[in-house]
């Protein structure tokens, strides 16, 4: 075992990288902080479907349970970022609250990209590269918008890392893995894909690495099959659990805004008809529109590819640390699939015109994305390293530093970093100014003068203006109310009106 000393010394360049990550979003933090106020907030960063949460949460810290309008109970959200943010209302007035939110917001982005950046550390592949992750991830808006997004990112970069320690020693990590994808469902329902392909590939690549001419290369380090059925089986309960704990206590299996957007895409199909070219080019525009870009998918290939090629170089090489690549990819992969899944369902059963496909759905395209350029690399070293490994001593050397030069500079040329590495401007004129949420602002500031006491509320997009009113204020939507509403809803409502053409026309489900 190395000295202290000389383990601190290795260790000094990565704890510099991860502490300017966190130091880089400490500053963003800051800076939202001290220069933006509640009309900020309300008006520019925060979406108004993120003030269902926060009105959900303020009810859970004063004791009420599960509730948005007072009235009724609902499961309208994402259970692991509406539990994040309850303990602000313990400690802060409402309005303190929204700040303290923002702050932890963004360094859950922040620590995301820290945990990746260390599963790359630990797997011994080039995590310099990840430099320019963050300020890009900084640069989607949705990410950072009051939604489920930045405690998604966090989640999937603990799979990372749970992945590679896994890798590395099945026995020590198993539990942590599986803790990690059984909690992924509760983040965001679709995440179950994601955790599924994980754990499916991991548990793949070790049946087939158990037998034949690779096992006696490779057996040290491939998974024990005791192991790795476990984090299987736990992404199986995870999806199992959550479904049943919405069905046992709110009454319906799915969270109620997920089924809404069901209901009325149904109706609009029912009267339009379903068209799949139109639906198809509608998600592929808002996905543009939204600053993925149009290649994510043939992404989703090129990786698996690249999982293949791996795969046959660690057959074909006695390469150490080959089975922590092929991890890293197998999780680059799983965000492609849950990526890939999530627009499947969008263009298969989605009305375009009924809902939008909205921002905070893409962490996984926006994730991998990101990560695109450092794949390349790690893939390029390890094949040409391991093609190089007993012919020329002078390639071994050379070929790590080039290829990271090459990838840092196709960053620089590509991904308009020093464009990326600023600061959110407080000015109206940087930053959207969609006019809905300030108006439901001023509208609940108005309401709570002119109403009679005991009033109750009725409003569509109701984020806003029921998170500021005093007043009880029910979702006439049904996104964030009971199960009983949705289906009184079914049996007896028209047509919903078309989506106002703002920020928040897209839905929280």
């Amino acid at each position: 075992m190395p000295p202290l000393s000389a383990t601190l010394r290795r260790n000094i360049p990565f704890v510099l990288f991860v502490a300017g990550i966190l130091a880089y979003g400490g500053a963003f933090a800051w800076h939202v902080l001290k220069h933006f106020d509640i009309v900020n907030l309300i008006r520019d960063i925060n979406l108004d479907d993120s003030f269902y949460y926060f009105e959900i949460a303020k009810n859970m810290a004063n004791g009420q349970f599960s509730t948005f309008d007072g009235l009724t109970r609902t499961n309208g959200y994402h259970p692991v970022w509406m539990l994040l943010i309850v303990p602000f209302y313990w400690v802060f007035d409402p309005e303190t609250a929204l700040f303290g939110i923002k702050a932890f917001e963004i360094m859950l982005v922040a620590g995301g990209v820290s945990l990746i950046a260390l599963a790359a550390r630990l797997a011994r592949l080039p995590w310099i590269l990840l430099f320019a992750v963050l300020p890009t991830l900084y640069g989607r808006q949705n990410l950072t918008a009051g939604m489920e997004a930045a405690a998604a990112l966090f989640f999937l970069g603990a799979l990372f890392l749970a992945v590679i320690l896994f890798t590395r020693r099945p026995c020590r990590w198993t539990w942590l893995l599986a803790l990690v994808v059984f909690v992924l469902p509760w983040v965001r329902l679709e995440y179950v894909a994601i955790s599924l392909a994980v754990t499916g590939a991991l548990l793949l690549v070790e049946i087939a690495g158990t037998d034949g001419e690779w096992k006696g290369r490779l057996a040290p380090r491939t998974l024990v099959r005791r192991e790795s059925f476990t984090p299987f089986l736990s992404s199986c309960a995870g999806i199992a659990t959550y479904l049943a704990w919405n069905g046992l206590v709110f009454g319906g299996w799915v969270p109620v805004s997920g089924a809404v957007k069901m209901h009325f895409s149904r109706e609009r199909l029912e009267t339009a008809g379903y068209g799949f070219v139109e639906n198809m080019r509608y998600v592929v525009n808002t996905i543009s529109n939204h600053h993925v870009d149009p290649e994510a998918l043939p992404v989703v290939l090129e990786i698996g590819l690249y999982v293949l090629l791996v795969w046959k170089f660690n057959r074909r090489f006695q390469i150490r640390d080959g089975c922590l690549t092929l991890a890293f990819l197998i999780g680059v992969f799983g965000l492609g699939l849950g990526h890939a899944a999530k627009m499947a369902q969008s263009i298969l059963t989605m009305d375009s015109s009924a809902v939008a496909y909205s921002g905070w759905y893409y962490v996984p395209a926006y994730l991998m994305m990101a990560l695109v350029v450092p794949v390349r690399c790690y893939v390029a070293i390890h094949v040409f390293r391991s093609l190089c490994a007993d012919r020329s001593r002078l390639a071994w050397r050379t070929s790590k530093p080039l290829i990271l030069a090459v990838g840092a500079i196709v960053l620089f040329a590509n991904t308009n970093f020093v464009e990326r590495f600023r600061f959110v401007d407080a000015s109206s004129e940087s930053l959207q100014t969609d006019s809905w949420p300030l108006s439901s602002y001023a509208g609940a500031l108005m309401v709570d003068r002119l109403a009679p006491e005991n009033s109750v509320i009725g409003a569509w997009d109701a984020g806003v203006i029921g998170y500021i009113s005093r007043f009880p204020v029910v979702e006439l939507g049904g996104l964030v109310n009971s199960w009983d509403f949705f289906r009184e809803m079914q049996s007896s409502s028209p047509l919903r009106p078309a989506p106002r053409g703002g920020a928040a026309s897209g839905r929280s489900g």
